[in-house]
């Protein structure tokens, strides 16, 4: 988990739920790339 204590370091204070938002509908998104892409 160090890239992610890294990360975090570069976030303001009061934002790591945004970060961590981001990084889940990223991860999301990206699923639903792939899947759409699998689908073809």
């Amino acid at each position: 988990m160090e890239p992610l204590d890294i990360l975090f370091r570069q976030v303001p204070e009061g934002y790591e739920f945004v970060g961590v938002l981001l990084t889940i509908l990223g991860s999301l998104g990206i699923l639903v790339i792939l899947g759409a892409w699998w689908q073809r």
